[in-house]
């Protein structure tokens, strides 16, 4: 990802909702995603409206445990960054 990332222009993101995501062999470095991959997606422009989702090892194979707490804690935000709000009728349309 690092190689990847190095051959993108700062601000290259610009206009782009991204949510760091990563996996974790131990609860320990669950801020990692928080702390060294959101302030690289921001630098490159990107905003970045929710926490981390983290998926530890241990649920790999079922990763919705930790998926499912995620969306639930983050579903207002994502709704308010991913869903528009339907255009409010036209004046001619109420008459």
């Amino acid at each position: 990802m690092k190689s990847f990332l190095d051959h993108i222009d700062g601000g290259a993101l610009h206009g782009v909702t991204a949510i760091p995501v990563t996996t974790v062999g131990s609860p320990a470095h669950t801020l990692a995603a928080d702390v060294h991959l959101r302030p690289l997606l921001l630098e490159l422009g990107a905003s970045t409206p929710t926490s981390a989702l983290v998926v530890g090892n241990d649920l790999l194979e079922s990763p919705d445990a930790a998926v499912l707490p995620w969306l639930e804690r983050n579903s207002e935000i994502l709704r308010r960054a991913f869903i528009r709000p339907s255009a409010a009728p036209a004046a001619e349309a109420l008459a």
